[in-house]
């Protein structure tokens, strides 16, 4: 895989490993590159809407 945000990477990995519960997306453009996003919080309040 080749990360187009390198940098957010290593944030979002260092992050989720001080967490107890961390939800991670990745997505893979036509290009082939791939960005993370924590999306943790989105899917927290997904959750408390239902």
């Amino acid at each position: 895989m080749t990360f187009s945000n390198r940098e957010v990477l290593i944030e979002v990995l260092t992050h989720a490993r001080a967490q107890p519960r961390c939800i991670i997306e990745f997505t893979t453009d036509e290009d082939g590159e791939t960005t993370v996003a924590d999306i943790t919080n989105h899917v927290k309040q997904l959750e408390e809407m239902s």
